[in-house]
């Protein structure tokens, strides 16, 4: 937050801290590293110093959360890898109740525009946002971007 004195302008005007540009696309980025899947053996998944992530077995499952300012617009989304064949899911989660919504889906390393609706104003106050993907065995989690608009 900048400190905002009468009178005296900002010598940061255009800033808004950490929220992104207004009106223009922004862009929430997730590391592969920030990839989990449940209770995995260690020998299930590698992962390479945050590079990427492996699944090792086939068939596991990983998820990563993301950060996204409260009342953005969601409008596009993408998780790259090393196989197309898989579809991703991003979702959202209610905290009251666990109830999850489908925000968009569409094959790794392929954007998606399509997104659901009720994306249109990001509710941080009662949805957490997850990107879900099932990888076939050795297939690679590079990375993940959310594109956005305030």
């Amino acid at each position: 937050m900048a400190l905002e004195i009468k009178g005296v302008p900002s010598i940061f005007p255009n800033r808004r801290e950490g929220i992104g540009a207004k009106g223009k696309e922004n862009y929430a980025t997730i590391a592969a590293n920030t990839f989990t899947t449940v209770s995995p053996d260690v020998d299930d998944i590698t992962q390479n110093n945050g590079e990427w992530v492996s699944d090792n077995v086939g068939n596991l499952e990983f998820s990563a959360n993301i950060q996204i300012p409260n009342g953005a617009t969601i409008t596009k989304a993408v998780l790259y890898g090393t196989s197309a064949t898989p579809t991703w899911i991003l979702k959202r989660f209610d905290i009251r109740d666990g109830g999850a919504d489908t925000v968009s889906t569409q094959n790794i390393n392929t954007e998606s525009t399509a997104i659901a609706e009720y994306a249109n104003n990001a509710d941080n106050q009662f949805y957490v946002y997850v990107f879900q993907t099932v990888l076939e065995i050795n297939n690679r989690i590079y990375g993940a971007r959310i594109t956005y608009t305030i």
